[in-house]
C-alpha cells in the first residue's frame, strides 16, 4: 500500500512538471510572404516580400505565398525547406 502510494505521487509530480513544460515552451510565430522568384545556385530558396500579391490564390503553377517561422536572410530570401507554399498563380 505504501509503494502505491508513492508510486502515485511520483507519476502525479512527472505530470505536473509535464504540463507546466508544455504550457511554458514558446511556440513558433508563422508569417506570411510573398514571393517575389526564387534563386540560389538550385533555385533552393525563394526571394520574398511582404507586399500580397492581388493574383495569388491557391491553385497554379507559380508559387506566389508561403508561410514560415524564418526570416529572411540580408538578401531577402527564406530557404525552400523553411517554407510552407500557401498560396499559387497560372
Amino acid at each position: 500500500m505504501k509503494m502505491k502510494r508513492i508510486f502515485l505521487s511520483i507519476v502525479a509530480a512527472v505530470a505536473i512538471f509535464g504540463a507546466s513544460f508544455a504550457i511554458n515552451s514558446p511556440k513558433p510565430v508563422l508569417a506570411d510572404f510573398t514571393v517575389t522568384g526564387e534563386t540560389g545556385a538550385s533555385n533552393e530558396y525563394y526571394t520574398v516580400s511582404t507586399t500580397p500579391d492581388p493574383d495569388c490564390q491557391e491553385t497554379g503553377a507559380q508559387v506566389c505565398k508561403i508561410s514560415t517561422s524564418a526570416t529572411p536572410d540580408a538578401q531577402g530570401r527564406i530557404l525552400k525547406s523553411q517554407a510552407t507554399v500557401t498560396g499559387r498563380k497560372p
